[in-house]
């Protein structure tokens, strides 16, 4: 009998939308009736798409959190509403002259929950608290999961009560049972994590009993990471009241003994405390997994001197002889005959190489190494580093405890889970860190971005339908777990943070958007009304009296006051009732007016809108763009001026104004931004004063913005590399500024830069060669300090280009290194006066070849500068994207080192040199190469050469001007450095380096 197959038939264009009945179709084990789905049009009460998932998933009924396909199509479903929505609203603005902008997918690109262009809006909110508050405290990681509380409540039979666990049971649970019940439960985990978290906000926010002892929380920073096993783990920046600085000898020592205070890594007794002893062997006790070994392990080793000093090698000379007679002649009563086995000098080494490679192997770093006490890293333990390796060395005083990671008691007892606490010595490290998790998909989103820059569309419908697909790409290739899927689809934030803050879009008037309330308006009759409100325009709205209002500027208008929607008609925001705070801008916690009553101090607008004080100062964020030196000039006009109306104040009038006439208008008020300026933030005020400063000594010919020296001109999306900077030692600006009209900041401290101890032993292994060179260098950067802190009173240094000829041998590498050590140090002096540090530390290293790339820790010279490796002298073309990612990746660009010279052909130099000038927009500048960038080249010429291509010195006839002969001053480097005193060696490898035949 021959059997049926049920066959069904493919849609011919299929589609996933929300229709009637279609989700109980899809799922009939789910909604045996049919009926109860999402569109049910028998339901009595409509409720949203997004409201009945996350009923279905916080219900008691647990069928739909165990249905992994129902869960992620919802959240498809969720993710695809909220991209069309976006879409259908940025496709216009951002659709010009038949093409989509590259910078759109960022707008549309944040409402999808979790990816890159998501996490640039917390970035920018991180990077606002830095600025107002200045470096974090303490930088804290702990595992949001609780095993005792979520597996008594799914089966109480087994694994016992909260309060009764079945401890037993519990620990006999394997990790893929333990992780299968999650999944099967990942709504009730979601739900209790986000309970753990407000627990946890509470806990530390307590003033009576300080978390951290000695020191009261004050601010905070919670950023949300999903594990590999799908859990969730929460990332904490705390900022506390009074903290102790890292730059004194008091308060390096405030900070040991706070450490010793408040962590510990003694392993309990067993006995004498059981349960303590139990939570710290589960929580705390690191045990090297497959996770340890899932990267290449990183290990960075301090260079020795290569060289004794003279005086020393003198002596090692006179004794040479000598010492030499007495080893050949004495060997058996120097040498003792020892038993590999037994000898315990030869035992210890073995264990301490045995257990490096162990901790160099975990990318943990663990174990840790034995301590008598608490201290800063030293410069000897610093000679070579592990990954995992800490500022802050913890006492250990015995095995067990090297394999623990340092707990706190009572955290440890009031939350049961994992936690890590550490010292924030480097703010930039522990904010680059706390982004590091980004998705994974990030890359085929820049690839999506690239493909969609230049893409022409005949029609604004055409261009809706590419975003639609770039989109639907992004959330069909994003690999998330169950856990997280359901964390989006109930709304739990990913980050939180206790300070609100505002962003300010400040844009001249002829590029200002406006929203309008409805979109059907017509056209031709549009009004002011019309149009949705900002901050911006609310301002100019504010009363005039009391004076304290009037005189607020548009930056303290956003830090105090937001929109009242409240529905109370209690009228006490009459003008005489207000009370002015006499402590108003002593303090960036002092609001304008103070709070007499119950209800907070509230203003009325001139069109009746109700603003409301806050209790607490917001955080303001703001852009300036490098490339727009009126929109940059009339943003600083506008944050730092009381205005009523922007366009006749500053710009007469005009909406294009002319670019003197704005200028003219800053000059004008400089004074009194300065004295603006004295109100703010720390941070805030070392940024502004620098674009100030910047805008007062532009170059009148263009007026063209320097973007590597202008300090906070960005573009309007940040790079996903960028860093967020951290500002150094407390400044008394109120004396640095002398209030005098044509000498502003007068007395900034120009100090030239100071090398570290660890710099200055480097420097000490120098020969007379390579000294000349590196003080030329830091000679150049002293000035460059000085001339970033004073650019109106010092000389900007002129770029340098140097080609280095050595043999090899001579030490160009080493040179390198040192280099690269000394722009890291500059880098840290100029943090206090620039808005975010260099990448790279300003330095771009490159090589012909990925060999001798990679030695050098550098990247070609094709891939670094986006170079098609043809034979013409001049460069492919680039489009927008690309050369926008160029101009981001190289931004604060300080130096160029090119090694292997000998490979480069004359072809390739001159590709480098047209690259740069475009790059830094130089190429119609005839005076300037390389743009403008300072560039140092290393090689020997008498090696290899470039194949079947002309070498890098070629001067082809009738040429005027040679990069090569006309630009580049050489130094050589003849003393050999790696043959030592073999100088017989060294003359038979220098005649074959020049090719003479040595008999």
């Amino acid at each position: 009998m021959k059997s049926f197959r049920r066959l069904i038939s493919c849609a011919a264009n299929p589609i996933w939308e929300i229709e009637p009945y279609l989700e109980e179709k899809s799922y009939p084990w789910l909604y045996p009736e049919g009926k109860g789905g999402e569109a049910d049009p028998e339901r009595p009460l409509q409720i949203s798409i997004r409201d009945y998932y996350k009923q279905r998933l916080k219900s008691s009924d647990n069928r739909w959190q165990k249905d992994p396909t129902w869960i992620f199509r919802a959240l498809n479903l969720l993710q695809r509403q909220d991209l069309c929505r976006s879409v259908n609203y940025h496709a216009k603005k951002k659709y010009q002259h038949g093409k989509l902008c590259y910078q759109i997918y960022p707008d549309i690109g944040m409402v999808i929950r979790g990816s890159s262009a998501f996490w640039e809006k917390a970035r920018r909110h991180l990077r606002a608290m830095y600025a107002t508050l200045g470096k974090p405290f303490i930088f804290l990681s702990i595992n949001l999961q609780d095993d005792v509380e979520f597996l008594t409540n799914i089966d109480p039979d087994k694994f016992g009560s909260t309060n009764n666990p079945n401890f037993q049971a519990i620990d006999s649970l394997s990790d893929d049972e333990y992780l299968m019940l999650v999944n099967q439960n990942a709504a009730l985990v979601a739900r209790m994590c986000k309970r753990r978290i407000a627990a946890f906000e509470e806990y530390i926010n307590d003033k009576k009993y300080p978390f951290l002892i000695d020191y009261v929380v004050s601010h905070y920073f919670f950023k949300i990471e999903f594990q590999r096993d799908g859990l969730p783990h929460l990332h904490t920046l705390l900022w506390v009241e009074n903290p102790p600085s890292t730059e004194t000898t008091e308060g390096r020592q405030a900070i040991l003994n706070f450490v010793d205070k408040f962590l510990t890594t003694e392993l309990p007794d067993p006995n004498a405390e059981p349960h303590l002893y139990k939570l710290v062997r589960k929580k705390q006790w690191h045990a090297h997994t497959f996770t340890c070994s899932k990267n290449k392990p990183i290990i960075r080793r301090r260079r020795e001197r290569k060289q004794l000093t003279s005086e020393l090698n003198d002596k090692t000379q006179d004794n040479l002889h000598h010492m030499y007679s007495i080893n050949r002649s004495n060997e058996e009563e120097i040498y003792e005959k020892v038993d590999p086995e037994n000898d315990p000098d030869l035992l210890r080494m073995k264990v301490e190489r045995r257990e490096f490679f162990e901790r160099a192997r975990c990318r943990f770093g663990k174990p840790d190494p034995l301590a008598a006490n608490t201290h800063f890293r030293t410069h000897n333990e610093s000679r070579i580093l592990t990954r995992g390796d800490r500022d802050i060395i913890m006492k250990r005083t015995t095995e067990e405890s090297r394999r623990i990671v340092p707990y706190n008691i009572n955290l440890l007892k009031t939350f049961k889970c994992n936690h890590d606490v550490q010292i924030v010595t480097d703010p930039w490290a522990a904010a680059e860190y706390l982004f590091s998790y980004i998705s994974k998909e990030a890359h085929m989103e820049k690839d999506l971005v690239q493909k969609l820059a230049g893409c022409t569309c005949s029609t604004v419908e055409e261009a809706r339908k590419v975003l639609l697909k770039a989109g639907n790409a992004v959330l069909s290739h994003r690999q998330i777990g169950k856990v997280e899927a359901v964390w989006l689809i109930l709304g739990i934030p990913l980050y939180r943070c206790s300070m609100a803050t505002t962003h300010l879009y400040i844009s001249l008037p002829s590029y200002e958007d406006r929203i309008l309330k409805n979109v059907n308006f017509n056209i031709d009759c549009i009004t002011e009304d019309d149009f949705v409100t900002t901050i911006i325009h609310r301002y100019s709205q504010r009363p005039s009296i009391p004076e304290v209002i009037n005189n607020l500027t548009l930056f303290e208008f956003a830090v105090w006051f937001s929109t009242d929607y409240s529905d109370s008609t209690h009228e006490d925001d009459q003008n005489d009732s207000f009370t002015i705070n006499p402590l108003w801008r002593s303090s960036y916690d002092e609001p304008p007016l103070l709070k007499m009553s119950r209800r907070l101090p509230r203003i009325k607008l001139a069109s009746d809108q109700k603003m409301r004080q806050h209790e607490n100062p917001k955080c303001v964020t703001f852009t300036c763009l490098h490339d727009d030196t009126a929109q940059c000039i009339y943003s600083i006009l506008c944050l730092n001026i009381p205005f009523r109306d922007a366009v006749q104040e500053f710009l007469g009038g005009q909406q294009e104004p002319q670019l003197f006439d704005l200028h003219q208008v800053l000059l004008k008020h400089k004074m009194q931004i300065s004295a603006q300026i004295l109100t703010l933030p720390e941070t805030y005020r070392i940024q502004l004063k620098n674009v100030l400063d910047h805008l007062i000594n532009i170059d009148k010919q263009n007026y063209r913005i320097n973007h590597r020296e202008s300090y906070i001109f960005t573009n309007p999306t940040e790079n996903e590399d960028d860093t967020i900077y951290n500002s150094s030692k407390q400044t008394n600006l109120e004396q640095s500024l002398v209030y005098k009209e044509g000498n502003l900041f007068e007395n900034i401290d120009t100090t030239t830069l100071i090398p570290s101890q660890a710099l200055i032993a480097i420097r000490n292994t120098e020969n007379a060669q390579q000294k000349y060179l590196l003080d030329f260098i830091q000679a150049y950067l002293d000035h460059s300090l000085k001339y970033s802190r004073r650019p109106s009173h010092v000389a900007k240094p002129k770029p340098f280009h140097i080609v280095v000829n050595g043999l090899a041998g001579s030490g160009k590498s080493y040179v390198i290194s040192i280099i690269e050590k000394m722009l890291h140090e500059y880098c840290i002096s100029e943090s206090a006066g620039v808005s975010r540090p260099h990448k790279n530390f300003g330095l771009l290293k490159m090589a012909h070849t990925g060999k001798a790339a990679l030695n050098i820790h550098g990247s070609t010279i094709h891939s670094a500068l986006e170079i098609c490796p043809d034979g013409s002298s001049s460069p492919n073309k680039l489009n927008s994207y690309k050369l926008h990612t160029l101009r981001n990746r190289l931004n604060g660009l300080i130096m160029i080192i090119i090694d292997e010279i000998s490979l480069v052909s004359h072809a390739l130099f001159q590709k480098i040199n047209k690259r740069l000038n475009e790059i830094f927009r130089t190429s119609d500048k005839s005076d300037v190469y390389f743009g403008g960038i300072p560039i140092i080249v290393f090689g020997d010429m008498a090696q290899i050469e470039p194949v079947a291509a002309k070498q890098v010195f070629y001067r082809p006839l009738g040429e005027l001007f040679s990069l090569w002969h006309d630009l580049f001053r050489p130094i050589n480097f003849d003393i050999n450095m790696r043959q030592g005193n073999d100088r017989i060696f060294f003359d038979c490898l220098c005649r074959m380096r020049m090719g003479i035949v040595h008999f």
